[in-house]
Parts: structure tokens; sequence; C-alpha cells
């Protein structure tokens, strides 16, 4: 082996290619991959719910933490036990809090991949059912506010699509930038309560700060896709046109 070989990058593997060795597998006949679709369906709208209840978790987490904070609550149950002493739990919550962020990413992740296959084998083995874009309609929003909706389906001016551009960029901004800057407002409070000396202040600091950049590099990974430019090239040559157009011949023909 030269080496030049031994430096040569491997070859990519799209999700394009995966989906079509299944739809070029003679043993997979339209009813399985028809399961196999709704299977995806299924899958992604389930990680979509856990991804949901991980966000509520972060807010929830958050409010905990306020309410400890300003001492608006003295004790607590869970499980027939009671808590009188819930001033240690603070030191907790924001490492809970991050750890429910990586959750949010790496669902969101999943739930990203899983639509994207769910998409690309109905584009491959049932591009009828694609191009109508009523396969959009079946997929729920990932977030609260706004999905995705095609805008072929809906009567959307100008004015509307910006809204609602809007609505989804903010969405998007609140989940990825409101969990560190709560983060830092609670050590903000942990350090003015506890002092720079207390060492699990720092320790859960440390903590947070691994979690946090693990969530932003999940976030960083995207399925391997050739992108929609190419997934909207037609897998069939385009029609003649007709007429033919005439061949130059004689004085008109380039040389």
């Amino acid at each position: 082996m030269t080496g030049r070989g031994l430096h040569q990058q491997p070859k990519p593997t799209y999700v394009e290619d995966y989906v079509g060795k299944i739809v070029s597998d003679k043993e997979i006949d339209a009813e399985m991959a028809r399961e196999l679709l709704w299977h995806l369906l299924d899958a992604r709208n389930r990680v979509s719910s856990l991804m949901n209840r991980a966000m509520i978790g972060t807010l929830a987490t958050g409010a905990a933490f306020e309410l400890l904070n300003r001492q608006l609550i003295s004790e607590a149950s869970a499980g027939g036990i009671r808590l009188a002493k819930l001033d240690p739990l603070r030191l907790l919550l924001p490492v809970l809090l991050a750890y429910l962020f990586l959750r949010v990413t790496v669902l969101a992740r999943e739930a990203k991949l899983l639509e994207t296959c769910f998409h690309e084998l109905a584009r491959q083995r049932f591009p009828g059912f694609h191009s109508s874009n009523i396969n959009y309609l079946l997929i729920p929003p990932a977030g609260f506010a706004v999905g995705e909706v095609p805008t072929q389906l809906t009567r959307m001016g100008q004015r509307t699509r910006a809204i609602y551009s809007v609505l989804v960029g903010g969405e998007i901004a609140i989940m990825g930038f409101a969990p560190p800057v709560i983060i830092i407002y609670m050590y903000v409070q942990l350090f003015r309560r506890e002092g720079l000396d207390h060492p699990a202040v720092w320790i859960g600091l440390a903590t947070v700060i691994a979690l946090l950049a693990a969530a932003y590099a999940t976030l960083s990974i995207e399925a391997n896709t050739r992108g929609r430019k190419a997934q909207a090239q037609p897998s069939e040559p385009p029609a003649p046109t007709w007429p033919p157009p005439v061949p130059r011949t004689g004085s008109d023909a380039q040389p």
C-alpha cells in the first residue's frame, strides 16, 4: 500500500445510500416498506415526546431552584419521605438542568435522523406520496410553538411566512440558549450564598461545563445527507421536449 493510500479519506456514506439498499432489496416488497415507514414514524414521534418531557424538566428545574433560592419552599415530601432541609438540593439542580439539556439535544438529533430516514424512504419507495407533501402533516411538531408545515399546503402570504420564521427561530434560540443562561444565574446565586471556597459548588460547576460542552457538540452533529438540493432532483431523467430541436447543417453548423 502506498503512502497516498494510507492517508486516503474514507468515502462518506449517506442516509440516501442506506435507504437505497432497502429499496433495491428484492425481498422487501411494498407492504414491508410501508410497515417500515410507519415504524420510523412511530419511533420519531416517541423520541419527540421524550424530548418535550425533557424540555419541560429543564423549565421545572429552573423554577424549583428559584423557589429554593428565595426560600419559598422550606420542606417537601417524596415517596412518603419528608425532607426538612432542602438547601443542599440547590447544589444539585444546576447539574440536573445541564443533564436534561444534554438529553434534549441527544433526543433532538435522534428525532431528526429518524425524520430524515422517513422522508428519504418515502421519496425513494413512494415518490407520489412524498411529492404530495402530505407526509409532513403526519409528523407532529418537535417543539411547543410551531412545527414544520409545507407551504404548498397552506395559504401563507409573505408577512405570514415572516412571522412563522420568527416563531421557529425564536423557539430554537430560547431552547438553545436559555438553559445556559439559567445555569449562569444559578451559579451566581450559589457563589453569593456559599462563597468562592465551597468545593461542592466548584465540582458541580465542572460537571455542568462538561455536560454543556457535550450538549453543544451534539447539536453540531447532523445527519449525513447530500442536502436538499440533491434530494430535490428527480430520480428519472426529464422527459424529452417536443418537437425535438432541429440539428444545424451546412453553413449554420458550428466548427
